[in-house]
């Protein structure tokens, strides 16, 4: 059973808000071994899950399991003190055809970039 980590509950923390004043959270662990995860998406038609961590790298999820191998690491060029980082990731509409995707992050060397595939 993988462990609890405080660093997963930003991504991995559903909040369902019903009818009426009540609120209702539940957490739902979905893996262990990532580094300070802030975003997940996946594209239309593909089963995977693709999970953004702070310090630059976009892991992949397929099958419930955590591959090993980043699909990017982008980590030897984002800043990653205060509140920068890799901050999210955007699949182009023809992401299956032409493999393109963007992510707003800041870079070591300008403090701002769009990085594009």
């Amino acid at each position: 059973m993988p462990t609890r980590s405080r660093a997963l509950a930003p991504v991995l923390a559903l909040l369902v808000v019903g009818a009426g004043a009540q609120a209702y959270t539940s957490e739902v662990i979905i893996s262990s071994g990532l580094r300070q995860p802030l975003a997940i998406t996946s594209v239309l038609g593909d089963s995977r899950l693709f999970v953004v961590e702070k310090g630059g790298a976009i892991r992949v999820m397929s099958g419930g399991i955590l591959q090993a191998t980043p699909f990017l690491d982008l980590s030897s060029m984002v800043a990653t003190d205060g509140e920068r980082g890799l901050l999210g990731l955007t699949f182009d509409p023809g992401f299956a055809a032409n493999g393109r995707l963007e992510s707003p992050a800041f870079s070591t060397t300008t403090r701002r970039s769009i990085w594009r595939t």
